[in-house]
């Protein structure tokens, strides 16, 4: 199965790219000062245009990287471009708890779903391992537009720093609670077609990341310039053999199910799932919402 074709279908695949140990501590020697200063944050961000200037866009957008974009969609903007840390000893998820304990898909999303491709995907990268405890993601692989069921299998990416994945921001994910003592770390990008309103590239992150990028980088500036003349990555990549077809990758197996995130409630915050009983059946919760 392509990278194209199992994002499509099930909304997901792990690269066998992951950087190295030795590149992901030095992103980390230079991230933690900014997250320092923002550790009474529950979610911390360092932004788009600072991530050029510590050098790390350069590193991390290599030649399998920029042939996989080219592969995936030529004519990638990006919408999302950020490393950010999560809370530790938290009871809940950062992100969309308050309703189907975090699943969810994303609304930017919702009316400009393609069948036959993927118009919003996201590509994550860890910085930290990630385990049961310390908040991975989540996702599940069957079509977005069926109910979730009973104990339904679900796959939780469990992985060490520097673990790559891609997945389709149309179909239900979730980012699991970071239950452990540590903060989590993740540098988080999403793309999507030049076509599609895109309401956050003219964001000042984005606007001094052109800038910046501008005579050092095409391919940041291209990805990042919606001005940009030119129609595709092919017309700015370096080496055209990159454009070539890109090599199958495997999806994982199902290592999870929909029960697990509520064991886990159990053991972590009972209280919460009380008051959560009290509103709802846990079957109710899990349906999807009638709204995106």
């Amino acid at each position: 199965m392509s990278p194209f074709e199992a994002l499509v279908e099930k909304g997901f695949f792990l690269n066998s790219l992951s950087y190295s140990p030795k590149l992901i501590e030095e992103w980390n020697m230079l991230l933690s000062p900014l997250f320092i200063v923002q550790e009474d944050k529950g979610r911390a961000y360092v932004k788009a245009n600072v991530l050029f200037e510590l050098g790390i866009l350069d590193k991390i957008f290599n030649e399998q990287i920029q042939s996989l974009l080219c592969h995936l969609m030529p004519d990638a903007i990006f919408y999302h471009c950020h490393a950010y840390e999560i809370k530790a000893s938290q009871a809940q998820s950062h992100i969309h708890w308050g309703e189907n304990l975090g699943w969810h898909r994303d609304e930017e999303c919702a009316f400009e779903y393609n069948p036959k491709g993927a118009n919003h995907i996201s590509m994550f990268i860890y910085l930290t391992d990630v385990d049961e405890e310390n908040g991975p993601f989540e996702i599940r692989l069957a079509s977005p537009f069926s109910y979730f069921k009973p104990k339904e299998k679900t796959l939780k990416v469990i992985d060490k720093a520097g673990a790559v994945f891609f997945f389709n921001r149309f179909f239900w994910h979730r980012a699991c609670p970071n239950y452990s003592s540590s903060r989590r770390r993740v540098i988080k990008f999403s793309f999507q077609p030049r076509g599609l309103n895109n309401g956050r590239i003219n964001l000042t992150e984005f606007v001094e990341l052109r800038k910046l990028a501008a005579p050092k980088n095409v391919f940041l500036e291209y990805l990042a310039n919606p001005d940009h003349p030119a129609k595709s990555l092919q017309e700015i990549i370096s080496q055209p053999s990159l454009c070539e077809p890109y090599p199958s990758v495997i999806i994982p197996s199902f290592n999870s199910s929909m029960d697990l995130g509520l064991k886990y409630l159990l053991k972590h915050n009972w209280k919460l799932l009380k008051q959560k009983l009290k509103k709802n059946s846990l079957e109710t919760e899990l349906l999807p919402s009638k709204n995106y």
